[in-house]
């Protein structure tokens, strides 16, 4: 096991900051000419899965490699579909 302690964020916490990092990016390019349209988002992540006392699961993502605590890292991957509920056809476009 190494000495650094590995950085942790939870899962749901990192697909909200991707999801505000993609809001943001679409305001940024609001009224350019050249826009593009989001079709896919694929993460790889590293992974802990811990065992709450309440008998739940948490997905957390680490960065360094090696163990937390008693825990294997495994790796993920997401694929996501972005979709906008304000958009008639439920696609993302960055821009206009």
């Amino acid at each position: 096991m190494s000495d650094t302690p590995l950085q942790t964020i939870e899962l749901g916490d990192l697909v909200r900051e991707l999801r505000t990092e993609l809001k943001a990016l679409r305001a940024e390019a609001e009224g350019e000419d050249l826009v593009f349209s989001v079709e896919g988002v694929e993460i790889e992540l590293q992974t802990v899965v811990t065992k709450e006392a309440t008998g739940g699961l948490k997905f957390w993502v680490v960065e360094g490699g090696g163990k937390l605590a008693n825990a294997v890292t495994q790796k993920i991957k997401l694929q996501l579909k972005p979709e906008s509920a304000s958009s008639a056809d439920g696609r993302v476009r960055m821009g206009r």
